[in-house]
């Protein structure tokens, strides 16, 4: 019912401002936890795909902070992801878009349990971020094969650029 949906809009920004209060608050022993905080952010805008994405950059920039190379990548794929999920379901084919966004199970195995966008929102819905285009796809993946080497995680960069070149 719309009171319901009233009362859950309320919950979820609720819930992002707690989130934001305790990330800001954290001291940089806790830098993993503050991550945790910025990607259950992240979490909180399965309707706002750009919000989802501005957030994965956050949490993006924090593990590259922490020299979290690893962590970084695993980011930029889940946006690529994300980007790859809104171009095969909204937008028209591109050209080196995979159909099918679960080839980054392969590289990221426990993105299968990622929330996904809203499937009300994809259906009636444009986002404004130039991230969400062949560009925004092929830079997150470049990105995330940058990183991946930096954690010298070759065979796992090795499997981004293979996305990246079919």
């Amino acid at each position: 019912s719309w009171h319901n949906q009233i009362r859950e809009f309320i919950n979820r920004n609720l819930r992002i401002i707690k989130y934001m209060l305790l990330a800001n608050s954290l001291s940089k022993e806790f830098a993993d936890v503050k991550g945790e905080l910025y990607y259950q952010i992240s979490l909180e805008y399965v309707y706002s795909p750009d919000q989802r994405i501005a957030w994965l950059k956050t949490l993006f920039e924090h593990h590259i902070a922490e020299s979290n190379f690893d962590d970084a990548a695993m980011c930029k794929i889940q946006i690529a992801s994300l980007i790859c999920e809104y171009l095969v379901t909204v937008e028209a084919k591109f050209k080196g878009i995979p159909e099918d966004p679960s080839v980054f199970a392969k590289i990221f195995p426990s993105i299968k349990e990622e929330k996904q966008f809203s499937t009300i929102w994809l259906e009636g819905n444009t986002v404004l971020s130039t991230d969400f285009s062949e560009g925004g796809f092929l830079e997150s993946l470049k990105s995330a094969t940058e990183n991946l080497k930096k954690a010298d995680l070759y065979e796992a960069a090795i499997d981004v650029n293979l996305i990246l070149i079919k």
